[in-house]
């Protein structure tokens, strides 16, 4: 089966695509769960070298990216690179406060635990 991309505002196919097999869903299912488990075992500082990098990929493409939503979503182009502009201070956001955001916190709920 074919999947078409259509371009709300004029209505054009702006690509198609094959549509995956159950065979292929499930292997790249099985591949995503191996590069989770690869991403989870991954330190805080290691994590944010990744959205660094993101960042960085994002703002050199965002003419690329910003078309393709404009295609996609039939947004003006100025919306499109306002997006992708928040997509990558994201990225920045985290890479800069992640090992804040993560590191261990002792909470006082006020409970106590009783010797028997």
């Amino acid at each position: 089966m074919k999947i078409k991309s259509v371009n709300p505002y004029t209505e054009e196919v702006n690509w198609t695509y094959d549509s995956f097999s159950f065979e292929e869903c499930e292997s790249m299912i099985e591949n995503s769960r191996a590069a989770f488990s690869g991403w989870s075992s991954l330190s805080v500082e290691e994590r944010t070298k990744y959205f660094s990098r993101a960042e960085k990929v994002i703002r050199q493409n965002t003419e690329i990216y910003a078309e393709i939503i404009t295609k996609e979503m039939g947004k003006p182009i100025r919306q499109s690179r306002d997006e992708i502009e928040e997509c990558a201070c994201l990225c920045d956001y985290y890479a800069e406060n992640a090992a804040k955001f993560l590191k261990d916190e002792f909470v006082d709920i006020g409970a106590e635990k009783k010797v028997t």
